[in-house]
């Protein structure tokens, strides 16, 4: 039954509009799935791979012949006949898992066909720790953090098949299994037999435990609040606690005395000029990134009244897109002058063959910064990236992370704002503490 509060229905449907010329298809259709979304009405037909006769789809699934048709004592007669075939009730099987796993595909938050097919394929009420992964992932975060997500599962099903790692297929964790002793023996292997630093297995248990709690979200998974491994300060106290890592360093970190030595250098070749031009221009526009200003167009900037506003590639599958806005400066504009793009595009990147995708920009400045970090005596930790981290740097000592991300939406949730700026934070005090000590 089709639930009342869904905002799509789905309807299997037999395309008999083409003919197969596939020799093991001759004579059969493919069955797919008619989706509807209720606020537009719009249909669309998925894909099920699975082909089948005609009068076998009818026997199966006689609702969806013509009343006529079904009236008729002859069809009623032959249905039972073929629909009871076993070749013919495996395919059933096949076809009403397709339909089911389309179904269990909507959650309330989505609303369109393409967000639909991408969360197809949740496991509902696995107690499968890698069924989890597949289900988080399926969830609106970057390729970076699914990225993160796996690295994570693989290192404990690392450990948890590590007596017998070269096993076919290995076998799969539980999440019963994943007890807070089991997690205290996890981290001494990580760190001790991996050789990991202690901020890797933080990031490890962290993500992990992200998808502990999506499992335990689930009222369908057995496993729940009462199995949680994790410390939690009333309910489990008991529980694996995450370390904190204080000597975790910002990532491309520079203090201000190197920050300046770079602005203050004059560049002697047009690569360095242009390498030094997108490094300011980032740093001036709050952390933009060479992606988007390889994809900046005119008509994301209004030159007469100094704005302009763009999207951030890297996000540009998340559901929640907010534009990050520029406030256009005379630097700004002497940059784009020295590099100014012919057509939609405001700079002239894709113009330039060596520079002609934003890999290959990406690429170029990296090249650059190398040689400018050897030439003028800057630290491994200055990069293009370090134009992102020192604009953060400079706007967290003025403005709160909540008012960095309400008005320039600098990152795409506020706790990875948060996170960054208290690593800042302790690096300027431990530096301070340094300064202190050298003075007595």
């Amino acid at each position: 039954m089709q639930n009342i509060n869904s905002s799509f229905t789905f309807r299997l449907y037999l395309d008999t509009r083409y003919i197969n010329s596939n020799p093991d298809f001759i004579g059969k259709f493919e069955v797919k799935v008619r989706i509807t979304a209720k606020h537009d009405g719009k249909p669309k037909l998925a894909k099920t791979g699975i082909y089948i006769k005609e009068e076998i789809f009818n026997a199966l699934y006689p609702s969806f012949v013509a009343k006529r048709i079904r009236a008729k004592k002859s069809f009623q007669d032959s249905i039972g006949a073929i629909a009871n075939k076993e070749e013919n009730q495996i395919l059933k099987e096949q076809i009403d898992r397709e339909l089911r796993e389309w179904k269990a595909a909507e959650t309330p938050e989505i609303r369109t066909f393409d967000q639909l097919k991408a969360n197809k394929g949740f496991v509902i009420g696995s107690n499968l720790l890698r069924d989890w992964v597949i289900n988080y992932n399926k969830r609106d975060i970057s390729k970076s953090h699914k990225g993160r997500i796996d690295a994570a599962y693989k290192k404990i099903n690392k450990y948890f098949n590590r007596k017998k790692p070269d096993a076919v297929p290995q076998k799969e964790i539980s999440l019963y299994e994943i007890t807070p002793k089991f997690l205290n023996d996890w981290e001494s292997w990580c760190t001790n037999e991996e050789g990991h630093p202690l901020g890797t297995q933080i990031g490890y248990a962290q993500n992990l435990r992200s998808i502990i709690k999506l499992a335990i979200s689930s009222p369908e998974c057995s496993f729940n609040k009462s199995n949680f491994p994790f410390y939690l300060e009333k309910e489990n106290p008991e529980g694996y606690i995450i370390k904190e890592d204080n000597d975790k360093p910002v990532a491309k970190y520079v203090e201000d005395e190197e920050r300046e030595l770079f602005m203050n250098y004059t560049p002697e070749t047009e690569n360095e000029q242009r390498a030094k031009d997108i490094w300011l221009f980032s740093y001036y526009s709050a952390g933009m990134n060479a992606t988007d200003m390889y994809s900046l167009r005119w008509k994301d900037l209004d030159l007469d009244k100094g704005i302009g506003y763009y999207y951030r590639k890297k996000t540009k599958k998340q559901r929640r897109q907010i534009a990050k806005p520029i406030e256009i400066t005379d630097t700004h504009l002497e940059i784009i002058e020295r590099h100014k793009g012919k057509k939609e595009f405001v700079f002239n990147f894709e113009s330039i063959p060596k520079l002609s995708t934003n890999k290959k920009l990406t690429d170029h400045i990296g090249r650059q910064f190398r040689k400018l970090r050897k030439k003028i005596g800057l630290s491994d930790n200055f990069s293009f990236m370090s134009a992102r981290n020192s604009s953060f740097t400079n706007l967290s000592k003025v403005a709160s992370s909540n008012e960095i991300m309400e008005v320039l939406g600098t990152h795409a949730k506020e706790k990875t704002l948060k996170g960054y700026i208290k690593r800042l934070n302790q690096t300027q005090k431990v530096k301070d503490l340094y300064e202190k000590l050298n003075e007595t």
